[in-house]
């Protein structure tokens, strides 16, 4: 089919993944040969869902495919259907009608001694001081407001209010545990910087270059997962992991589902409810 050269072309141009162009070409090919297409035409919703149902039956290695690899063969297809929209393709289904399985992951969620030698992880490590004290404001921060990662790698020292207990962001008012004004109160005294990011590198690389950057995402989150570690968790432990301590401490403290969901700025209340495992 020129048609799906031409799209592998345009995929190589683009400059993907040599494994991810790989992996779609195999996923395609299986759906062309299952369904006998030849031509973009010759694809329809009804062998779409037929493709789906022998995905669902088919059996590598004598195990059946999970949910998120016949997802892959959707996530394919639909590239390629968005291919041929933009070549003006007619006569073929919208890549928006084909529907990903949903997967819904059981959370990993934390005992109350799980909890506790996470959050104290941080001092029994032999770091500088102030790294200690960083990380274990960083992770007493986490857990006492439910924020996203996301949104505590870009916080500046603006945004804290010592004297309110509270953090200001985007017109929304988070609590402050004890423990975690503590920790940042000590934190920022150690501060001699005049950067305005909250949390910044103090490793050595940063001080010879006598730049220090704020923390990313991915740094917390590795660094959240190397102290899991450290304590002997085996669970995948995430700053998401906190998020879901947050809720169920907020929920075991008698506050409503939809509290909850205010709190932590879920859109949909079933996305609290798979959180909450009383």
């Amino acid at each position: 089919m020129t048609q799906f050269e031409n799209y592998l072309k345009y995929l190589k141009d683009k400059k993907l993944n040599r494994l991810t162009i790989k992996n779609y070409q195999f996923y395609l090919n299986r759906f062309f040969e299952f369904a006998k297409i030849k031509k973009p035409s010759d694809i329809s919703l009804k062998k779409i869902q037929l493709f789906i149902n022998y995905l669902s039956q088919l059996k590598v290695h004598y195990k059946t495919l999970n949910k998120a690899t016949i997802n892959y063969h959707l996530i394919a297809l639909r590239s390629f259907l968005k291919y041929l929209e933009i070549k003006k393709i007619k006569n073929i289904p919208s890549a928006n009608e084909v529907k990903l399985k949903k997967i819904f992951r059981q959370p990993v969620t934390l005992t109350k001694l799980d909890l506790e030698k996470l959050l104290e992880a941080p001092r029994k490590f032999n770091n500088p001081e102030i790294i200690k004290t960083r990380d274990k404001a960083i992770l007493e921060l986490l857990f006492s407001t439910g924020l996203k990662v996301s949104k505590i790698a870009y916080l500046t020292i603006k945004n804290i209010d010592l004297v309110k207990n509270q953090i200001t962001l985007a017109s929304r008012i988070f609590e402050l545990s004890n423990q975690a004004k503590f920790w940042l109160k000590d934190y920022l005294k150690m501060r001699t910087d005049n950067i305005p990011s909250l949390f910044i590198s103090h490793d050595r690389a940063s001080r010879l270059r006598n730049k220090p950057v704020n923390l990313s995402a991915r740094s917390i989150q590795r660094l959240v997962e190397k102290y899991a570690k450290s304590v002997g968790l085996t669970k995948k432990v995430t700053p998401q992991t906190l998020r879901q301590a947050y809720a169920n401490k907020l929920l075991s403290q008698g506050l409503e589902v939809k509290e909850v969901q205010k709190k932590l700025g879920h859109k949909h209340i079933n996305t609290t409810n798979l959180i909450y495992k009383g």
